[in-house]
């Protein structure tokens, strides 16, 4: 992710496969407006995993990770991760045990990257980020 961060307006590098682009309905927008007064660090948390999903709407991350990623402490992403589910923004989906990775799908309501036509394909894959 890190790597990959471009200014506003300005494309990512061309040899990169990443979608560069989501989609999000004007209700989402006023109520993600509304996310960044009750809980800011949640309505950020939202911001990077719709920016990192794939196609299908997932992202694959540890909370370790997503801390180094976000600057906020583990203990942070952990309450904007269980804002998000509290408010059904995402989904989580543990991988492996204790501690190990966890599949984040973000609700299609919130965000897509593919045409509107496609959104029943929204499923569980995606790119994991280590």
């Amino acid at each position: 992710m890190g790597a990959e961060k471009s200014r506003v307006g300005s494309a990512l590098p061309a040899a990169s496969n990443r979608v560069t682009w989501v989609q999000t309905e004007r209700a989402t927008h006023e109520a993600w407006g509304m996310l960044t007064t009750r809980s800011p660090r949640a309505a950020a948390m939202a911001h990077y995993l719709v920016a990192n999903m794939e196609s299908s709407g997932a992202v694959v991350a540890s909370y370790a990770t997503l801390s180094k990623i976000t600057g906020m402490s583990v203990a942070t992403v952990r309450r904007a991760i269980d804002d998000l589910k509290a408010d059904r923004w995402v989904e989580v989906v543990q991988i492996g045990g204790k501690g190990g990775a966890n599949a984040f799908v973000i609700n299609s309501r919130v965000g897509w990257a593919q045409g509107r036509d496609k959104l029943h394909l929204a499923g569980f894959t995606a790119r994991a980020i280590a």
